[in-house]
């Protein structure tokens, strides 16, 4: 059995599997990151609450629930042959998760991204941790709906 990707899913599921199915079967998690990153910890560390050290995990401790984990990238699916390609190698498989999360592209979206922060991704997250630090007050603006009303946002097109 394999799984693919080391977030929440992937590392569930494999554990899971690892331990239930024991020391007969073969569960092997793949991922490019060597360790397991808890993304639901970033807003905590936008407070200063925790640091990077806090939220992440290393994935060879797996092992002890009888997951062997391979640092690699995945490049490519064999679903006819069972295989997943590596950057490094082939890896067979009889059953497959597919949990390899997502990636965002900020950059994508136009805009000031200098004045706009996320805490979907750790690097964002410390940026808007730093803005936040650095903020010494002011004025908030009115939601949207709000400033329609008011005649402050022309209305919206239909």
């Amino acid at each position: 059995m394999a799984a693919l990707g080391g977030g929440s899913g992937g590392v569930v599921a494999a554990s899971h599997l690892g331990h239930a199915l024991g020391k007969d079967h073969n569960v092997t998690l793949i991922d490019q990151r060597p360790t397991r990153v808890f993304q639901s910890s970033y807003p905590w560390m936008t407070m200063g609450r925790q640091e990077p050290a806090d939220t992440t995990r290393d994935l060879t401790a797996l092992g002890k629930r009888r997951v062997r984990f391979l640092n690699d990238r995945v490049t490519f699916i064999d679903t006819e042959r069972r295989v997943v390609e590596t950057l490094r190698g082939r890896v067979p498989y009889d059953r497959l998760v597919i949990s390899l999360g997502f990636e965002t592209h900020a950059e994508d979206v136009p805009g000031n991204h200098g004045a706009v922060h996320h805490a979907w991704e750790m690097a964002a997250a410390l940026r808007l941790r730093d803005a936040l630090s650095r903020f010494e007050g002011g004025g908030a603006s009115p939601p949207a709906s709000q400033a329609r009303r008011s005649g402050a946002l022309p209305a919206r097109s239909r």
